[in-house]
C-alpha cells in the first residue's frame, strides 16, 4: 500500500512529464499485483493513449484483458505489441495463451514455440505448450515439455500445483 501511495503521488505530480505514461504503467502494475484489475486497466488505457507504440504497455494490457476474457481486445493489443517488438517472449506466450482460450490449438503452437525459443527457462510457457500439444494429440510430446518445465520450478513455487494437475491429466489413459 505504501508503494501504491508513492505511485499515486508520482502520477499526480508528474502529469506534465513526457514520461507520464510510465508513471501510469507502474501504478497499473501495483494495482494488478493487488488484484485490482479495473483501475489497472484504466491506467493502461490512459498510458496507451499517451504512447500507443509502447510494447510493454500493450502486453500488460493484453494480459489483463485476457484475464477478463476480453479476447478480441487482447488479440489486437498482442498483434500491435508483436509488430513493435517481435523479440518479446511474454507477447508470444500471451498470444499462445489467447489462442488456447479460443480453442485454436494449431494457431497456439507456433506462438508458444516462439515464446519457448525466446525464453527457454519460462515454466509457464512449458505448461501451456504441453496443454497445446496434448490438445493436438501429441501426449508424449506434451509429457516431455511438461517434464522440462517442471525441472524449472521449485516444489514450493505457486506454479507447482498446476503442473502436477497437468501431469496427472497427461498420465491418465484416454
Amino acid at each position: 500500500d505504501a508503494a501504491l501511495e508513492a505511485l499515486e503521488l508520482a502520477v499526480t505530480k508528474g502529469q506534465n512529464d513526457k514520461q507520464f505514461f510510465q508513471f501510469l504503467r507502474h501504478r497499473a502494475m501495483a494495482y494488478e499485483k493487488l488484484g485490482r484489475v479495473r483501475p489497472a486497466l484504466e491506467d493502461l488505457n490512459r498510458s496507451n493513449l499517451l504512447n500507443p507504440k509502447h510494447a510493454p504497455t500493450l502486453q500488460m494490457r493484453a494480459r489483463i484483458l485476457l484475464s477478463l476474457d476480453r479476447l478480441a481486445e487482447a488479440g489486437n493489443d498482442l498483434t500491435k505489441s508483436i509488430d513493435l517488438d517481435a523479440t518479446s517472449a511474454e507477447a508470444w506466450l500471451l498470444l499462445g495463451h489467447l489462442r488456447l482460450k479460443q480453442s485454436k490449438w494449431a494457431d497456439a503452437l507456433p506462438a508458444l514455440e516462439e515464446a519457448a525459443s525466446l525464453d527457454p527457462a519460462c515454466a509457464e510457457t512449458c505448461r501451456l505448450h504441453s496443454i497445446c500439444l496434448d490438445r493436438l494429440g501429441d501426449r508424449r510430446g506434451a509429457l516431455r515439455i511438461l517434464s522440462t518445465g517442471l525441472c524449472l520450478l521449485r516444489p514450493d513455487s505457486p506454479e507447482w500445483p498446476p503442473y502436477l494437475r497437468q501431469m496427472r491429466i497427461l498420465r491418465t489413459p484416454r
